[in-house]
C-alpha cells in the first residue's frame, strides 16, 4: 500500500472513530424509525453493501483513497454489536473545504451500541 493510501485510509478511521466518540449515540437520542442518533441522519443507517453505493465512498474507491477490504475493516470495527448496520454523516462542512479535502470520507457510529 503507498504512502498516500495509507494515510487516506488512516484518516477514514480516525474520522469514523472520533465521529463515534462524539456522538455517544443512546436510545434516546435516536429517531424513532432508526437506531441512528442524532445528526446521523445523511445518509443515515446503512449496511457494508449500501455504503460502497454512497457518493463519497464512491469518489474515494474511485480516487485509490482506499480500497473495498479497508472498508470492510473500518465497517467492521464501527459495528461493535455485529448486526450488521452503522449510521453515518458527511464531514462536516469545514470552513467551505469539506468536499476538497474530505469529501471521499463519512463520520460512522454504530446504530445500537452493545450495552
Amino acid at each position: 500500500m503507498n504512502v498516500k493510501r495509507s494515510i487516506a485510509a488512516a484518516l477514514v478511521v480516525c474520522a469514523m472513530v472520533a465521529g463515534m466518540a462524539i456522538a455517544a449515540p443512546t436510545n434516546s437520542l435516536a429517531s424513532p424509525s432508526t437506531a441512528c442518533p442524532s445528526g446521523y441522519t445523511e445518509p443515515g443507517e446503512a449496511t457494508f453493501a449500501e455504503t460502497l453505493t454512497l457518493p463519497r465512498i464512491t469518489t474515494g474507491l474511485t480516487e485509490g483513497a482506499y480500497t473495498v477490504p479497508e472498508l470492510a475493516d473500518v465497517f467492521a470495527l464501527i459495528d461493535a454489536n455485529e448486526d450488521g448496520r452503522i449510521c453515518l454523516k458527511a464531514v462536516s462542512n469545514l470552513r467551505g473545504n469539506s468536499d476538497k479535502n474530505l469529501g471521499a470520507f463519512y463520520n460512522g457510529v454504530d446504530n445500537r451500541p452493545r450495552h
